[in-house]
């Protein structure tokens, strides 16, 4: 699961590939965890760094061979 920063009422992502993200802390990327009786993403250390209105787009992708 990759975590984007959004805009309240927007959908443009906003991240940068190379280097330090400069309105995002933390992990964007997590695996599966099998807990008990669910499955779930956990991102411990996610925190936003720029002030303002924002939310997180959560991308599932599936890799196969």
């Amino acid at each position: 699961m990759f975590a984007s920063l959004v805009p309240e009422n927007s959908e443009e992502e906003l991240y940068e590939l190379a280097g330090k993200n400069k309105h995002v802390a933390g992990n964007v990327v997590s695996s599966l965890f099998h807990l008990r009786d669910q499955s779930c993403f956990v991102f411990p250390d996610l925190s936003v760094r720029t002030e303002g209105r924002w939310r997180f787009k959560m991308s599932m992708y599936e890799i196969v061979e």
